[in-house]
């Protein structure tokens, strides 16, 4: 006799395809009025039909198990709106990693989307500058564009060589500039 494994259907991660945009949209609706998906079905025994959609991570991103594969909501709204998947990466444009607004949201490649990184921690030197105690003008500007950091010179004070940091990197970074 021979003993049946209850093996299951997709055992890896890697084995389970995405959700397609008619099962999404059969199971999530996007609310216009708080402005981000919420369930039409009840996907387990602890939501609610109405709930919204995802977790709170501890990195500021919303989570999401649909049919036991995990999705960042951001790309799950990305899809619901176009009907297709980003081909990299989703970037927020307010930096706001929890505001899954779908007029907040772009693609990018990691590049395009580090350019709009906040500083996660306060420092003493503005974004871009660096301190050299061996130079007579201590306060140096680099920035960072496409893999390749460009040196713009030592300065006598922080702030203007932050000026000039920040104008070349507006003009080089274009729409994904961020301060920071």
């Amino acid at each position: 006799m021979m003993i049946k494994c209850n093996k299951r259907k997709y055992p890896t991660r890697a084995g389970r395809p995405r959700i397609t945009h008619d099962e999404l949209t059969s199971i999530i609706e996007y609310s216009e009025k708080h402005k981000y998906l919420v369930w039409k079905q009840k996907p387990n025994g602890r939501v609610k039909i109405g709930d919204r959609v995802g977790t709170l991570s501890a990195y500021g991103y919303y989570n999401a198990v649909i049919r036991y594969r995990s999705y960042r909501v951001s790309h799950l709204v990305w899809f619901y709106h176009n009907g297709r998947w980003p081909k990299q990466t989703i970037d927020h444009k307010d930096g706001n990693p929890n505001n899954d607004v779908i007029e907040n949201l772009r693609e990018a490649t990691p590049t395009e989307q580090s350019r709009n990184v906040k500083v996660w921690r306060k420092k003493l030197l503005p974004k871009w500058v660096y301190y050299d105690y061996k130079q007579s003008n201590p306060y140096g500007a680099r920035v960072t564009v496409n893999k390749h950091t460009h040196f713009l010179g030592y300065y006598k004070t922080a702030q203007k060589a932050y000026e000039t940091a920040r104008k070349f990197a507006e003009k080089n970074h274009g729409e994904f500039f961020h301060a920071g």
